[in-house]
């Protein structure tokens, strides 16, 4: 959906860097480190802290738009100088800009005189494509508003989990393969195959690395570490990381400010593989111990943690998610690193100090 409204943004005046931070800040940023839709995040969150998934959710929420705030209105005002009137000479000027400086990504190559010839709109194409912009965002909206219902609507089941990520990705695989029907007719199959794969191969990238890294840290709670360890029923389970903070307890500050900035910059740093998520299970496992050691909150330390784990490995990395939207955008990733860096962390302090103050 970013994809298909960054046109039409860089026509009306704002500059692709701009475009890329929107995205980074909002898609990456925001959306990802509340997961609250699908609830993926908070539900590894909430597991290794022992405590249950919506009230680790909800503070996620609230901290999530007050990071987000912070960095976009931050960002907003590092390229409010770059913010033309609105032209359509802005599109042609992007369009034609060579991307070849930006790297190797795939995404970041010159279109070929071929593909350039395809995208030309014919008056038939150009309808089909107006009403592809409607019915995407329609479809999606729909999924989120009957994820959404029963936090409005006691007793109404909805979809969470695996079967809700089956969901939004059914409903994106049937949308390509519409799209591809209509733009690629005959070759359609062939060209779904291909979307399909490189899903495939960007998915496992993305995430590959969130199981094993998960299942090293639950082994440090008890509740979760018998299965892995494969104790039998009835015998003591080790809780590992439990056991090293209590023996640590004495030498640990009686303060919440500590206490909360330090499972945040421990989610910074776990944060750094690019994935984001991998880092939930230790910042989960580090506020259960933690916060009750020293009294504070467990989801609320959980959900801190949450924050600085996505928002670090989702926009402050080179080697993320947010390379493919700098390369959609044609502007480097380095730059969208450099220019989101300060904002990113601006937003994180003051969404820990909100969260000490609030809860």
């Amino acid at each position: 959906m970013a994809g298909i409204l960054l046109p039409a943004a860089i026509a009306a005046g704002l500059p692709p860097l701009g475009g890329a931070l929107c995205i980074g800040v909002a898609g990456l940023g925001t959306a990802l480190s509340s997961d609250y839709v699908i609830r993926v995040g908070p539900g590894i969150s909430s597991k290794a802290a022992g405590v249950p998934l919506m009230a680790v959710a909800d503070k996620g929420l609230v901290l999530s738009l007050i990071v987000g705030s912070v960095a976009f209105i931050l960002c907003y005002l590092s390229i409010r100088k770059d913010i033309q009137a609105p032209s359509a000479a802005h599109l042609d000027l992007w369009e034609k800009a060579d991307p070849s400086a930006l790297g190797p990504h795939p995404l970041a190559q010159p279109k070929s005189p071929l593909l350039a010839k395809r995208l030309a709109l014919s008056p038939r194409m150009e309808k089909w494509s107006r009403l592809i912009a409607i019915v995407t965002p329609v479809a999606f909206l729909a999924i989120i508003i009957d994820m959404i219902l029963p936090t409005f609507w006691p007793g109404f089941e909805a979809p969470q989990g695996g079967a809700a990520a089956a969901i939004v990705g059914g409903v994106a695989g049937l949308l390509m393969l519409a799209v591809c029907l209509i733009s690629d007719g005959r070759g359609a199959f062939r060209s779904v195959a291909g979307h399909f794969t490189d899903g495939l191969v960007f998915a496992f990238r993305a995430m590959a690395q969130v199981l094993p890294i998960a299942g090293f840290f639950f082994i440090g709670v008890a509740s979760l570490a018998g299965p892995i360890l494969s104790v039998e029923a009835g015998h003591k389970v080790p809780g590992f990381l439990f056991e090293l903070v209590r023996a640590a307890d004495h030498l640990i500050p009686r303060n919440r400010y500590f206490v909360t900035f330090g499972v945040m910059f421990s989610g910074m740093i776990t944060g750094i593989d690019g994935s984001g998520f991998a880092g939930l299970p230790l910042t989960g496992a580090l506020a259960g111990a933690l916060g009750r050691a020293v009294n504070l909150d467990v989801a609320t330390l959980a959900a801190v943690g949450q924050m600085g784990s996505v928002w670090t490995g989702k926009t402050l990395t080179a080697w993320s998610a947010f390379a493919a939207v700098a390369a959609f955008a044609r502007v480097s990733i380095f730059e969208c690193v450099r220019k989101v860096f300060f904002p990113v962390l601006c937003g994180l302090i003051v969404a820990t100090i909100a969260a000490i103050i609030i809860w």
